[in-house]
């Protein structure tokens, strides 16, 4: 398996951070699935996007 360059890392966040949000708006009818990829979300953005960016 390739190890991955910091860039290709937040592209690849980036990319599921987009896609959660998409899923966020389709399920807000459900409170409790839309809270869960909320806080999907909001992990991966603080873990990798601002961490890395940070760097």
């Amino acid at each position: 398996m390739k190890n991955m360059t910091e860039q290709e890392l937040i592209e690849c966040a980036q990319k599921i951070v987009r896609h959660l949000e998409k899923n966020i708006v389709k399920h807000r009818d459900n409170p409790s699935v839309a809270c869960k990829l909320a806080s999907m979300n909001k992990y991966i953005h603080m873990c990798y996007i601002q961490r890395v960016t940070a760097l």
